[in-house]
């Protein structure tokens, strides 16, 4: 989360979050271009760091469509199962079609994160799509109403 945005590291903490106030590369975006279709983006606090590269996939197609990635990305969040966030992404609003459209990228990831791993850790080839999107969230409701949960 970004270091000084308060409300917002409050509200991650008041779901049993760790969090690492960091600094964005770039700044207040979700990533730079690097070239004619590849991306980067860098995240770096104290104590972590993240760092991924994606370009645009053409061929071969990627192992996911994009059903999956919508289940996937509209499943209720936790951290200590007391309260749930039930972010709901949307994926047909203007900021998800054309021009900006949806895109499937290959990538790497570079990532160190005390509490998940000490060293740093790279995976390559690293599929995903890259989006913008709007959404709706439901904030601190009881996860035990989500069992079963089938809303994705």
């Amino acid at each position: 989360m970004s270091a000084g945005a308060t409300l917002a590291i409050q509200g991650a903490q008041a779901y049993g979050h760790t969090v690492f106030e960091s600094a964005f590369n770039p700044p207040c975006d979700a990533y730079r271009a690097t070239s004619d279709a590849t991306t980067s983006f860098c995240a770096t606090a104290s104590a972590a760091h993240i760092d991924t590269s994606f370009a645009s996939l053409t061929a071969p197609a990627p192992q996911f469509d994009l059903p999956f990635f919508k289940n996937v990305s509209n499943q209720v969040m936790f951290a200590d199962a007391k309260s749930c966030d039930n972010m709901v992404r949307l994926f047909n609003t203007s900021l998800s079609t054309a021009p900006y459209g949806i895109e499937s990228v290959r990538g790497s990831v570079k990532a160190q994160v005390p509490g998940l791993f000490e060293k740093e850790q790279v995976w390559d080839g690293v599929e995903g799509i890259r989006f913008a999107s709007a959404f709706i969230e439901n904030n601190y409701l009881p996860c035990e109403g989500f069992r079963g949960y089938g809303g994705a």
